[in-house]
């Protein structure tokens, strides 16, 4: 006699193979979206670093002025689709915004078009200019600074790291690996090469200006010839503790710094009611109480520049003060 399976053991059977096909089948999608995920960004990577090496030791990567110039120059090196000039730089993304964290909140990527958008430091050794975009030959989706006062040289040799090569370090990047795929994330499907992140500073806006948190400049302490920045040669320091020339050069210039109408426009909005809104000056990084001062982007007469004092009855006094004064606030464009 034929011995047969019973129909309830046959759907035992299949109980049992559906539930081990729940339990693993999701984790072998993972796995292999993120081998895919693995071998795409570092194709893409690589790809971007030949080309830095064949422009550094073609015809080098110093010297030019802007992105746009070095764009210019780069695409003979690396294959590229589309440029995108900064003012329509979205023409090149996929999507109209970034999610940069788990809380949700959006980048709108038209607004990525300086080197802060992409958390670039500036100061006397970097120069990040503003952004330009690019559409590769295989459709991947970047923006792009380029770092005008980069030093590389073709004596330096192209040392390889993984995927990435040492003659890229005159650019900074992000790049969308997967195209209008969702989540369309920062740090999951948007990436960077070199650059610090993606985003805004901006705790306030004053004028239709982004303006960063808060905080207290350390003052420049060696005034002297030898050590004076390009920056401290545009408005150099003066006596041993400069706070003003300190905020200038945490802000890049003067350019970057709230002018007296700005600031006087953010008291109005601290003071609005008639009471001081102590949270939202928490927000910015401002004492919860007024009675303070904030650093201007203009200058006195010789060794003095500007404060906006924030009173405790709700006005402000513009007034030229002593670049040595102590305990004042600063603030700098966000983007």
């Amino acid at each position: 006699m034929k011995k047969s399976f019973t129909l309830s053991e046959v759907l035992i059977a299949l109980v049992i193979i559906g539930v081990v096909a729940v339990i693993t089948v999701p984790a072998v999608v993972n796995n292999v979206q993120s081998f895919v995920k693995e071998k795409r960004v570092a194709n893409i990577r690589q790809k971007v670093s030949k080309g830095t090496d064949a422009m550094l030791a073609s015809v080098g990567l110093t010297g030019y002025g802007s992105t746009r110039n070095f764009v210019n120059e780069f695409q003979k090196h690396f294959r590229i689709a589309k440029i995108c000039e900064n003012s329509d730089i979205s023409d090149c993304w996929p999507t109209e915004s970034v999610i940069l964290n788990d809380e949700g909140k959006e980048w709108d990527i038209s607004k990525t078009k300086t080197a802060k958008t992409l958390k670039m430091p500036t100061g006397e050794t970097v120069n990040w200019d503003d952004t330009v975009g690019i559409v590769t030959l295989d459709g991947t989706s970047m923006i792009i600074t380029y770092n005008t006062l980069c030093d590389i040289s073709a004596t330096d040799g192209m040392n390889w790291s993984e995927d990435s090569s040492s003659s890229n370090k005159c650019i900074a990047a992000i790049f969308d690996w997967n195209g209008k795929k969702k989540p369309n994330k920062y740090t999951d499907d948007v990436l960077s090469i070199n650059a610090g992140g993606l985003g805004s500073e901006c705790s306030v806006e004053l004028g239709g200006a982004c303006f960063g948190s808060a905080f207290k400049p350390t003052a420049i302490s060696d005034c002297s010839a030898t050590n004076r920045s390009a920056l401290r040669i545009i408005y150099p320091c003066y006596y041993s503790n400069d706070y003003w020339a300190g905020a200038v050069e945490a802000c890049g210039g003067v350019a970057n710094m709230p002018t007296t109408s700005e600031l006087q426009s953010l008291s109005s909005e601290l003071w609005s009611g008639g009471k001081y809104d102590s949270e939202k000056a928490a927000s910015i990084g401002l004492p919860t109480s007024a009675g303070f001062n904030v650093w201007a982007s203009s200058e006195g007469s010789t060794g003095y520049a500007y404060l906006v004092y924030f009173s405790t009855l709700g006005s402000t006094r513009p007034a030229s003060y002593i670049r040595s004064t102590t305990g004042s606030y600063a603030l700098c464009r966000g983007d």
